[in-house]
């Protein structure tokens, strides 16, 4: 078996890490951005926290989950749920 336990706990321990901050942005983007702009924030950060798990992996990150993320907004935004902006506080209303 290659790798320590130790090896082995740490990988387990960042692949939770990832699972974890994958669920929370997908929660965020459906429930608590209100706008494009913001939803490209919260997956600029999610991305960088990615890279701090994962050196290197930029492109599985843009290949796996930047279009996932991007899907869930794009059909947020076309139910037009009810949000506030975190911006202004102002509520968007789809039609």
């Amino acid at each position: 078996m290659n790798g320590s336990l130790a090896e082995l706990i740490e990988e387990e321990f960042k692949l939770k890490s990832l699972r974890r901050l994958v669920d929370q942005t997908n929660a965020d983007l459906l429930w608590r951005t209100a706008s494009p702009a913001e939803a490209e924030i919260r997956i600029e950060k999610t991305r960088k926290q990615v890279l701090e798990l994962f050196p290197g992996s930029e492109e599985l990150f843009d290949r796996i989950y930047l279009p996932r993320f991007r899907r869930i907004d794009k059909e947020r935004m076309e139910r037009g749920q009810l949000i506030p902006s975190l911006a202004d506080r102002r509520w968007y209303v789809g039609l």
